[in-house]
């Protein structure tokens, strides 16, 4: 059965990947006022802030805007018109400046808000079986390292892209490992290690020059495929072995997609 919703629907839907649509209250939380308008088309920028009472958004598609506001992957988000993948917009909103009252999925269901009554959005969920990659510990056992007790929010401490690919963590769960990899894979990666502790590491790779450049939802700018003068390292599948003791299984998996069924260009004010 195919489930009809409005961008701002309350029904809590669960991903096939196993990542849950969060929910929103019961009076879900709406920008003051939203500034919506084309980007220029000279710019490349994409970014995105979120702070002193502010949601800027900058050169984002309405693609991207729906993967925001549902907490998905690009590659989860399908349908609706051609210009949906393509126009990129520039928005300007305000919200409540008392930090107290701040949630952290709020700037979410502002969004999804947005995008009901601004662009007409309406979608539907469907499970689809693609192609996944479990990420699992290897023959010879994992290599992480137990993280070190530290001052700072736990997490991604800092990426580092300069030819040869790198990813360094700092006090991370293995979750936010393949979070990252499918973000840089463009597939879904489940997390099978049964590792639960919060490790440092990093890992370092050369990137594959023959397959596309891949962006996860919000990233900043651009990934760069090609490698530095260095380009006899290691591929992220054999740097995961060698570096950290996991390895990625490729298999077949239900995961669930966001599919547009209507959304209209807004109006711009």
């Amino acid at each position: 059965m195919r489930i009809i919703l409005r961008a701002i629907a309350t029904a809590n839907f669960i991903l096939a990947s196993g990542i849950a649509f969060s929910q929103p209250p019961p009076a879900a939380p709406t920008f003051e006022v939203a500034a919506i308008k084309p980007s220029n088309p000279d710019s490349r920028d994409l970014r995105l802030r979120q702070s002193n009472g502010l949601f800027i958004a900058t050169g984002y598609t309405l693609q991207r805007l729906i993967a925001f506001a549902y907490d998905v992957e690009l590659f989860q988000v399908s349908g609706g018109p051609g210009w949906s993948k393509s126009e990129r917009y520039d928005i300007n909103a305000k919200k409540e400046r008392d930090p107290r009252l701040a949630k952290p999925d709020d700037d979410r269901y502002r969004v999804r808000s947005l995008l009901e009554n601004r662009f007409n959005l309406t979608i539907h969920q469907e499970s689809k079986e693609l192609p996944i990659f479990a990420l699992v510990i290897g023959k010879n056992g994992s290599k992480l390292q137990i993280a070190k007790p530290a001052v700072g929010s736990s997490g991604v401490s800092g990426r580092v892209v300069n030819g040869r690919t790198g990813w360094i963590f700092t006090d991370a769960p293995v979750s936010l490992l393949a979070r990252e990899l499918s973000q840089r894979l463009g597939r879904p990666v489940v997390d099978r290690t049964g590792l639960t502790a919060h490790y440092d590491f990093k890992l370092e790779w050369t990137p594959d020059q023959s397959q596309p450049v891949l962006q996860s939802r919000d990233s900043a700018t651009a990934v760069p495929s090609a490698p530095g003068p260095d380009s006899s390292g290691p591929s992220i599948f054999t740097a995961l072995q060698e570096q950290l003791g996991l390895k990625l299984e490729a298999e077949k998996g239900p995961v669930a997609i966001i599919v547009s069924d209507r959304a209209d260009t807004p109006a711009e004010n």
